[in-house]
């Protein structure tokens, strides 16, 4: 079996079995689940049971398919499926191991193996600590995850002490020595402490931590295609337009600090949008779309109000003329997106939606269509559809919307380019022009930090506002009017 692997693998399995407990912190891409399997089946006569919490989608597309191919030898069973099953590997999702627990921890696992286990990067949250908890109870925990810390250098901790709490001791040790604390302004005259990996110490952090845990980049071990990056900027109609500047004017109100000057005289500034308030311009990101959210007042039910097609148009244009006949990945943030995409793109070879809630059969029916070839255009949200799988089918994607998360980001990017792949693959990002989307792709990119770009942002549009309003105001004079709404005559509701 040895022969079927590449030798990064080769060693990661090597690393595995020299380690009961250890970590792999493999990029995306570089085939994490087979080096696993293959450590399983080297250790199966001292470690006979393991026990695989994974994301949902990871069950069937990674981890069973790549059994089946690289390890027929071991009896993998899907708790999901059979929730009596007992075998050589039992998979289950993060939230049935949550509701399980106690009848888990009964079954006598011999080993755990968290895949994706940046999914633990929060110590306070209630399945890094059943996680933690687990980890202790069996003789041997693999972790893997190509994206472990994707935010701070403290979210290590929690994995690195399921794998042995002796390293750090305990949460706040460890901050204590490894962090620096900051106030962070979160809005009406409100600050709160925030803790972040202080980066002169980083350096000790990792070495610290070095004997437990492998660390590789893609680029280190495959010879992949090159992966190339074009930016498609998209103007917004003047409705589009109008809509994103008064609503960015709200939020700047909202998030508004007092500030006293040297003169004395007091001034509402943005001074900083802390990253829980910057969800908040979900709703600029919206209407980079071409649409926003407005409330009944008969039903108090939210309806969807298409401002413009302008970025749509921009996506059609794109696959219709450009990729013509080509198979595409569309990453859309909204649902509301995905729909109206598919109903665009349907006749282009076939669309579907891949989102969150889908049933399993229903779920690896999309995903096998696609990649067989029977569809043309795959619309997924990178949240349910950016980890574990493997779209080497296909060598283009399109990013129609942005969030601020760059460890999806740097996920979804990877489900074309990894191991398999034969052609460059090129990522087209449709970014308004003068928006939000202009700083989101600089998160995502790691040029700027998520509240820094709502910030940007906002500053930059409310000027661009005051800016529209002073020049409308001198012409509103003439004709005797301040109505600035956007031009609902131009908008289409979605009941």
């Amino acid at each position: 079996m040895s022969t079927t692997l590449m030798r990064h693998q080769d060693d990661g399995a090597i690393r595995l079995v020299a380690n009961p407990r250890y970590a792999l912190f493999h990029d995306t891409g570089t085939g994490k689940t087979v080096t696993t399997l293959t450590g399983i089946v080297r250790t199966l006569p001292d470690f006979p049971r393991t026990l695989v919490v994974a994301p949902l989608v990871l069950l069937r597309n990674a981890w069973e398919k790549d059994a089946a191919k690289f390890t027929p030898q071991l009896k993998v069973c899907n708790l999901r499926d059979d929730r009596k099953a007992l075998g050589d590997v039992d998979l289950i999702n993060f939230d049935l191991f949550r509701n399980r627990y106690d009848e888990l921890v009964k079954r006598g696992y011999d080993r755990l193996v968290v895949d994706e286990s940046s999914k633990m990067k929060n110590h306070d949250t209630k399945i890094s600590k059943m996680l933690r908890e687990f980890s202790q109870k069996v003789r041997s925990c693999w972790l893997l995850s190509g994206t472990p810390a994707p935010n701070d250098g403290l979210e290590y901790w929690a994995q690195i002490d399921a794998i042995d709490p002796k390293i750090f001791g305990n949460y706040y040790q460890f901050r204590s020595k490894y962090g620096i604390c900051e106030e962070v302004f979160i809005g009406a005259g409100q600050t709160v402490q925030r803790w972040r990996a202080d980066p002169r110490k980083m350096p000790a952090m990792l070495a610290a931590m070095s004997h437990v845990c492998h660390v590789l980049r893609k680029e280190d071990c495959l010879d992949l295609p090159d992966m190339v990056d074009e930016i498609i900027e998209v103007e917004l109609s003047d409705n589009e337009q109008s809509a994103y500047l008064q609503l960015a004017e709200q939020l700047a109100a909202e998030f508004a600090h007092t500030v006293v000057g040297e003169d004395g005289e007091q001034e509402r500034q943005l001074i900083h949008v802390d990253t829980t308030a910057a969800g908040k311009t979900m709703k600029l990101r919206q209407v980079t779309s071409g649409f926003y959210l407005s409330r009944d007042e008969r039903t108090n039910e939210e309806q969807v109000v298409w401002a413009g097609f302008s970025k749509l148009n921009a996506l059609k244009s794109l696959i219709g003329d450009t990729l013509e006949g080509q198979q595409v990945v569309v990453w859309a943030l909204f649902r509301a997106d995905a729909e109206r995409i598919r109903q665009e793109l349907d006749v282009l070879g076939g669309a579907e939606i891949l989102y969150g809630g889908l049933q399993d059969r229903e779920r690896n029916k999309i995903i096998d269509n696609f990649i067989s070839g029977k569809k043309k255009i795959l619309v997924a949200n990178t949240q349910s559809a950016g980890h574990g799988l493997t779209f080497v089918n296909c060598r283009y994607a399109v990013y129609y919307g942005l969030d601020y998360s760059a460890e999806t980001h740097l996920q979804s990017r990877a489900r074309l380019h990894r191991i398999g792949q034969a052609h460059k693959v090129t990522n087209y990002y449709l970014l308004a022009k003068g928006t939000i989307d202009e700083q989101l792709y600089e998160v995502v990119t790691g040029k700027i930090k998520a509240s820094d770009a709502a910030l940007i942002a906002l500053r930059r549009a409310t000027e661009q506002y005051r800016a529209n309003q002073a020049g409308k105001g001198m012409h509103n004079a003439a004709r005797g009017t301040g109505d600035h709404r956007p031009n609902t005559e131009d908008a289409y509701t979605e009941v």
